[in-house]
């Protein structure tokens, strides 16, 4: 196989803090920002000597505006975008498990985001692999962050992963555990495999 070069989108960063789960007497506070920057430093550092070079939309504690985050994916020459994130539903805190998001018509995304979720720990498996149009409409603001980031890489073929809810007590708990991220990073790094083998052809 020939270099395949995939863009790992490392959700917000800086004063975007993206989901945060305050802390309590059990827990300490929890920033999505803070998981995405761990699990994409990880999943960068499990192709170190392979075939597949990654190029981050960050590597740090800093929010890229969506221009810079398109542009370094283009200058890169990147074939897919994964764009890494955790959730939080503001009311419903049953809700649970990792989801993935795709344009709509994009079997090859669809693909990689059934292998990616069928993949992950069983603690937050599930196969709710969404398009872009089955997103409810504007008033439900807290949906409407997948729509964005798939339409800020325009033509690139993108996979928005949603970890788990932060807002829920048992996925928060779960990435809480270097363990389990080391797990998630197993699946997250299948799903780049996926899109090599489906954008190399």
């Amino acid at each position: 196989m020939t270099t395949f070069v995939p863009c790992i989108d490392l959700g917000h960063g800086g004063a975007s803090l993206g989901a945060v789960r305050p802390a309590t007497s059990a827990w300490p506070e929890i920033r999505e920002k803070d998981i995405n920057l761990e699990l994409g430093r990880r999943l960068n550092a499990s192709f170190a000597g392979s075939e597949i070079v990654p190029v981050m939309t960050r590597d740090g504690d800093y929010d890229p505006s969506w221009a810079a985050r398109y542009r370094i994916a283009k200058e890169a020459e990147a074939r897919f975008v994964l764009s890494l994130h955790a959730n939080f539903h503001p009311t419903a805190s049953y809700i649970d498990g990792a989801e993935a998001y795709r344009y709509p018509g994009n079997d090859e995304t669809e693909t990689i985001g059934h292998r990616w979720l069928a993949s992950m720990p069983s603690e937050l498996r599930t196969d709710k692999v969404f398009a872009a149009t089955d997103l409810p409409g504007p008033d439900d603001d807290w949906l409407q962050r997948p729509r964005v980031i798939l339409e800020a890489f325009r033509e690139l073929p993108v996979l928005v992963a949603e970890v788990g809810y932060l807002s829920n007590d048992y996925d928060a708990g779960y990435l809480m555990s270097p363990w389990a991220l080391d797990a998630v990073v197993c699946s997250l790094r299948l799903a780049i495999v996926e899109a090599a083998r489906l954008y190399s052809r």
